[in-house]
């Protein structure tokens, strides 16, 4: 059901990318998915459910954009 990835960042390290996804059921890419996926085995995991343009910051955490709001999570 995805028809857009957008934004992708490899991870510290080479192992993985941050990207955002979009699925046909929504209207906007801030109610996409941000996703991590291991490049050598691709398993994926969704950190975020309702937003766009994740970027890993070197403190560990997650920023990223919901609606007109900017986050950051552990």
């Amino acid at each position: 059901g995805e028809v857009s990835h957008r934004h992708p960042e490899v991870l510290p390290g080479g192992e993985a990318i941050l990207f955002t996804a979009k699925t046909k059921d929504i209207s906007s890419f801030s109610q996409a998915k941000i996703i991590v996926q291991r490049l050598d085995t691709k398993e994926r995991r969704v950190l975020v459910d309702g937003g766009t343009f994740g970027r890993y910051l070197a403190s560990g955490h997650l920023l990223y954009g919901s609606g007109p709001s900017l986050l950051i999570a552990p």
